[in-house]
């Protein structure tokens, strides 16, 4: 959704719903120059309640069902170089729709499909694992 108007989602859905069940994404830039902001919202089934009322802060907001992520974290991952390639190119099969690597919070997000959240986690688990990266 629209950078600006993303702002005024996210204090509707905290300050007035008391709603805490999403991740905000953060922003991009498009080839445009227009700054669009993503959030994934947990529950699904909020989001059919609501679509509408969402809609009204962007209507030309883009909503994606059936979306999971996959989570890695750790504390020596900022100070550990290639986990983020390993764990990337372990999936080459699964589309990554979204990538986050925050690291000062030692935190990678993987937007993905949610039926492909089981293989992802399994298969960077065991790439993960067969290099010494988790003990």
């Amino acid at each position: 959704m629209n950078n600006e108007r993303g702002k005024s989602l996210e204090d509707c859905l905290v300050l007035w719903e008391d709603y805490d069940g999403f991740l905000d994404l953060g922003s991009e830039v498009m080839d445009t120059g227009l700054v669009l902001r993503d959030f994934l919202v947990y529950d699904a089934e909020f989001v059919r309640k609501n679509e509408e009322r969402l809609r009204s802060f962007d209507k030309e907001m883009r909503v994606d069902y059936g979306v999971g992520i996959v989570t890695l974290v750790g504390d020596k991952m900022k100070n550990t170089p290639g986990v983020a390639s390993i764990a990337i190119n372990s999936i080459p099969r699964i589309n990554i729709k979204r990538g986050i690597f925050a690291p000062h919070t030692s935190q990678i997000i993987l937007v993905v499909n949610s039926t492909d959240v089981p293989e992802a986690i399994r298969e960077i688990h065991h790439q993960l694992n067969s290099k010494g990266f988790i003990t």
